[in-house]
Parts: C-alpha cells; structure tokens; sequence
C-alpha cells in the first residue's frame, strides 16, 4: 500500500496548528501558512486530491518513504493522492511537530515526526522536513523529504540521547553531538546537522544540508562510528550531489580531529582535515585545513562557530 501521506503534508493536520479554529484574516507570514494547514486538513479529511494538489507548487517534489520514487510536480501528486485515498479507505493520523522556521521572508522550513496508522496495519512512523515557498504573495509546498524508522527503536535511541544505557563506552564520548545544530555562514543561509542515534546504538546518523537563501545547494548523511579492530573511530559520507568519502577520527580531550579522504561526482580526488573543538554541550568550534582537490592545495576554511539550535548563542 502507498504512503504518500507524508510527513510533510500529515503535518498540515495537527490541532496545534487550529484543527478546529474558526477561520480568520491572515496577518503575517505564519498566520498564512497556519490558514492554509487549517484548509489542507479539510481537504484531507474530505480526501480530495484535487483540492489537497493545490498546496504545492508547481514544479513541487516528495520522495515515497518506502520506494525512494521521486514524485514531481502538481498533477503527478495529485495522482498520487489519488491512487493513495483510493487503496487506504480510512486513516489515523498522530503528528509530533517539532519546529517551523523562516529562513527568508519567502522561505520556511517545518519539521517534525509523523505517524499514519492504517486499519488492520501496524503503524508507519517518518521524520520529515517540508520546504514552504511564497510563490506570488501565497504561501505553498515545494519539497518534502522523509526517513521511515521503527517506533520502538527511536524510543530507545531517544532515550540513549545523553549516552545511557545500551550505548557502548567509545560512542558515549560522542553522545553529546545527538541533537540538530545550525553554522549560520551568511544572512538567509545556513549549514543545518541533525544527529541521531541509528543501527543499534553502535552509530551516530549526522544528517546535513547546505541552504542558501531559498535554495537547498546541497544535502547529504555521515555516519559515525567505532572501529573495534583499528581502536579508532571512522565515518561514511554521501552527498546529493554524488560525493562520497571515509574518515579516520582522533580525539585529544575535547577536540576532535578526521582525516577525510573523498571522491567528487566527476570523480577528482579530494583530501581534507577537519577539527572539531566542544565548547560546552551546546556549542562547538569547526574548521578545516590541508585541504587538496585534485592534487592542488586549496584554502584552509576558518574557525567557525556551530550552535545547537533553540541554544543562546
């Protein structure tokens, strides 16, 4: 059966965005999208793929939770509510949203994890992330993006956050990364991470992306982990642009060091050492050095300064 219930747009269907409010005149940015949420749930609930279509954008894009299938496009998803509505009869929806932030005046960014729940189904837990563009004065959906985990194992990597039990000695040092953190690096753009126990407790999942204005430039996911074998600590990273690399990590104290060695999408080889200095639980120092594309010596990248979001500055 289909899921196109995504996390993104399920989330339109929370109470705390005025299930049940009466409508009134927008007056701000926020109060725009919480009015669309409050006509997506009716749409919804009335299951109108038509109607539901009309909160995208036009050139909008999700990705199916469980093929991977890109779906692009207003008529094509509106198809797609269309073959969904058709195959689920009815749907309970549980929504825990976690945040919506404006990252210009035309761009917002809304987080969070959803639950649909199927009759005669176990439940299908995601995490999302939508992307809201302001097309022509009116807000509409441009993007979702969603990862599919099991309900009973992210209790437990919650609950291991702060290096508790089930966590093994060598990634207790690293527990204090779990959590999502911002590198503001310009006004309207950013480097967003968020960290999450994965596979057992055995590994850290770093998620990022690269958002420039109103663009998303680049994302990707490291995972990090204890090497047994070698007594050190080693990480994996891909990117949507078709990079990919390995690390080796050293720690002295509260710093820590990786040594990454990488391929690009044309295939140049790169080299680069990053340093990593913990301030205090919320904050941490970064920069990186000896940095060679392709056999040429690049610039190092100053000492910048990475915060844990909703954490004072």
């Amino acid at each position: 059966m289909r899921v196109l219930a995504m996390a993104s747009l399920i989330a339109l269907l929370t109470d705390e965005y005025g299930f049940a409010r009466e409508p009134v005149e927008p007056t701000t940015d926020r109060e725009a999208i919480e009015a669309n949420i409050a006509a997506y749930t009716k749409a919804y609930l009335a299951k109108d793929a038509g109607a539901l279509a009309e909160f995208w954008s036009d050139s909008g894009e999700c990705i199916s939770p469980l093929s991977g299938k890109p779906i692009r496009g207003r008529k094509n998803i509106e198809k797609e509510y269309t073959d969904m509505f058709a195959e689920a009869g009815d749907l309970a929806l549980e929504v825990d949203l976690e945040s919506i932030r404006f990252i210009t005046d035309d761009v917002a960014v809304e987080e969070g994890i959803a639950k649909v729940i199927f009759p005669g189904e176990l439940p299908s837990e995601s995490r999302y992330r939508v992307i809201h563009n302001k097309v022509d004065g009116k807000w509409l959906i441009d993007s979702v993006r969603e990862t599919m985990f099991d309900e009973d194992r992210d209790e437990i990597w919650r609950g291991a956050a702060q290096g508790g039990a089930g966590v093994s000695t060598e990634m207790k040092n690293l527990s204090w990364l779990v959590g999502d953190w911002v590198d503001q690096i310009g006004e309207g753009s950013a480097i967003y991470y968020k960290c999450s126990w994965g596979l057992g407790m055995n590994f850290i999942r770093r998620e990022f992306s690269v958002e420039l204005g109103d663009q998303i430039e680049m994302d990707g996911i490291e995972v990090i982990g204890w090497d047994p074998a070698e007594k050190t600590y080693r990480s994996w990273v891909f990117d949507s642009e078709g990079g990919f690399g390995s690390a080796i990590w050293a720690r002295d104290g509260d710093t820590w060091t990786k040594n990454l060695n990488g391929t690009t999408k044309d295939g140049r080889k790169a080299f680069a050492s990053h340093t990593m200095v913990k301030i205090d639980d919320d904050s941490y120092q970064w920069r990186a050095h000896g940095r060679v594309l392709d056999g040429k010596l690049l610039p190092n990248i100053e000492t910048v300064t990475v915060t844990r979001q909703g954490a004072e500055k």
